[in-house]
């Protein structure tokens, strides 16, 4: 029960309450806008000791409170808030049966239309009252209609889309209902088609296709025009979602040819982003070689499109090679790798696509901390004038991130940071090494050599500890999206893995089921990457080594990259996804995730003649079991 009032709230309590005036009050005239002013009512009815209208205004918030989530069918509103047991907003579990009728009374009287829709659906839903379902689906268009110019767009489709929905539940047999929510979709779109420059059309005649309605032909050549004009801002996201929808329309009405045509100008909107990525202040042909692999997964469900595959296959080894000889970070060292290159590519020569992939984790390890720290003393004692003078690290806008103080201030806690420091420049030339003697040019034979596919590498991720039941799509996907160069899409999607492997490792190999923390206001948040890598209970299950790895590259500001908090916060530009940090970031995940495979090999589940390429020392293998 949301409302504890006794006697139980009527239509008549509503009635003599003037509620809706509470809510001209919002910011906007969306049922999540309208929560604050009904909340503050609660507030201030109770302190007036109005308990009862205050239970009026409770009811009416939980019901304001729910948030959509339309693409379930089942429960299609969830609680905005939910930190469960510990506390969780409104859901559709607490409303009373009594709560659900008085609803239902009330919602054909409410005048704002926003209010009226949620009201009504929420009654249509518990109640499964059909004429709340009637009266939600005209409500919703009303709101859309009013909501077009004054909130962001997805807005007033989401209205649209969920009048649909109800439609279909409910207007079997009805035509006359479709017809009517089509007519109104239909204006949205010839209202909006002549200045559209983003996808809002495409979504509203995606309701089109779904309720069956609307002419292919008229509609097929609204998107042919919008995407053409998006080819012409270079916006290539935009023209790919419209020759999409193109081909849907023709596909609705069985056009085969003009259908395949629409495909593959979609698919070739990649190659026109990958163009693009060549364009760029800073050139990356690593964007461009992942781009076009994407063109080819889609062109490869096109049929007749087999020379177009090979002709993009041809440019992506072009690309790839230039990745590897110009796509490289200039450190304030001198070192001749030319022989690690040599020697990485020779060992990745001609040998069979899982063992250059099983190979690829087995090129290097993350450097020891007590080598690190013993680099780092010595660097100190020969280079005693970096020490002495403090250093501040800055971005590239000159905002202060961190401060190093000199080693002469004499105190344990400064000379232990200075260590730090130092112990992190370190590692990060070994990084800078790493990629341009060993990653890159292993990915460059790999992708010379092999066609790799996303099943390809479904053996790394199956009954993986480190990655969580459910996750491995998305490891899949990161993974094969560094394969294949696109080091922006692999780093967004890999990377906040980490932090749920981690807790999915403490909660099931280490014993501890406390992953999330309890504040004082009773909220459970999830102990977050920043925190779990300083845990001592991680260090046992990771090792010291590929820990301070992943301090040092994920977490640690001005002194490391940082580069899971920078990207989060959306400080890095599209260039620094393929620099070496990010590169790397990738290449000790692929390395996380192919610890079980090397165990088993090491074990002799593998027979020795499939040994993998790429050099790896005892120090290695030591890591490879020691990460496990």
């Amino acid at each position: 029960m949301i409302a504890q009032a006794d006697p139980k709230l009527t239509k008549a309590d509503f009635d003599a309450e003037p509620w809706e005036q509470t809510l001209a009050a919002a910011q906007e005239l969306t049922c999540f806008e309208y929560c604050r002013p009904l909340k503050a009512k609660i507030e201030q009815c109770k302190a007036a000791g109005q308990d009862r209208t205050a239970q009026v205004y409770a009811l009416l918030h939980a019901a304001a409170s729910l948030c959509p989530c339309w693409g379930a069918s089942t429960k299609p509103f969830r609680p905005a808030v939910d930190f469960s047991p510990a506390f969780r907003s409104a859901s559709l579990d607490d409303f009373g049966l009594d709560e659900v009728s008085v609803l239902a009374d009330v919602a054909p009287g409410i005048k704002d239309p926003e209010f009226r829709a949620r009201v009504a659906d929420v009654s249509w839903v518990l109640g499964r009252n059909y004429k709340m379902a009637r009266l939600a689906i005209p409500a919703y268009v009303e709101s859309a209609i009013r909501l077009e110019s004054a909130a962001p767009f997805p807005v007033f489709i989401e209205r649209l889309h969920r009048a649909i929905q109800l439609a279909h539940m409910v207007g079997q047999g009805d035509s006359a209902l479709l017809a009517s929510m089509a007519s109104e979709i239909e204006k949205f779109t010839q209202k909006r088609a002549p200045a559209e420059t983003k996808r809002s059309c495409a979504d509203l005649m995606q309701l089109l296709i779904q309720a069956e309605a609307g002419d292919a032909t008229k509609y097929a050549a609204v998107c042919e025009s919008l995407a053409t004009q998006a080819e012409g801002r270079q916006d290539w996201n935009v023209a790919r979602i419209y020759w999409g929808c193109k081909a849907e329309w023709h596909r609705l009405v069985k056009d085969a040819e003009p259908y395949r045509d629409a495909c593959i100008k979609a698919a070739e909107a990649y190659v026109g982003e990958a163009e693009s990525a060549l364009k760029r202040p800073t050139p990356s042909h690593g964007a461009c070689a992942g781009l076009l692999m994407r063109a080819v997964e889609a062109l490869r469900r096109i049929p007749g499109t087999k020379e177009r595959v090979e002709e993009f296959h041809q440019r992506i080894l072009k690309e790839q090679e230039l990745m590897v000889a110009n796509e490289t970070t200039t450190h304030q060292v001198s070192a001749d790798i030319s022989e690690v290159i040599n020697a990485t590519l020779a060992a990745f020569r001609s040998k069979p696509l899982e063992q250059v992939l099983l190979g690829l984790a087995m090129i290097g390890a993350p450097p020891t901390a007590s080598s690190l720290r013993s680099s780092a003393e010595e660097s100190m004692r020969n280079n005693i004038w970096s020490q002495i003078v403090p250093t501040v690290y800055m971005t590239e806008k000159g905002k202060h991130l961190a401060e190093k103080l000199s080693v002469m201030e004499g105190d344990k806690e400064s000379q232990d940071l200075c260590l730090k420091v130092e112990m992190m420049q370190q590692i990060k030339l070994h990084r800078g090494l790493m990629v341009s003697g060993r990653i890159k040019p292993a990915l460059h034979v790999i992708n010379t050599e092999h066609f790799v596919h996303l099943q390809d590498l479904e053996f790394i991720v199956q009954d993986n500890p480190f990655v969580p039941a459910g996750r491995e799509p998305i490891f899949i996907r990161g993974l094969f999206a560094g394969l294949s160069g696109d080091f922006l899409i692999a780093v967004h999607l890999l990377v906040p893995q980490v932090e749920n492997s981690i807790r999915h490792l403490l909660y099931h190999y280490a014993g501890e089921q406390r992953t999330s923390k309890l504040r004082d206001d009773l909220t459970q948040p999830e102990r977050d990457l920043n925190e779990l890598l300083y845990r001592d209970d991680v260090k046992r299950i990771m090792g010291e080594d590929l820990l301070f790895d992943l301090q040092s590259l994920l977490v640690e500001p001005g002194f490391g990259a940082n580069l899971r908090n920078q990207f989060a916060h959306g400080l890095m530009d599209t260039d620094q996804f393929y620099q070496d940090q990010a590169i790397y970031a990738w290449w000790v995940i692929w390395r996380t995730c192919c610890v079980p495979s090397l165990m088993r090999m090491q074990a002799g589940a593998i027979k020795p003649g499939q040994t993998n390429p790429g050099g790896a020392d005892r120090a290695d293998d030591q890591q490879a079991g020691g990460a496990s």
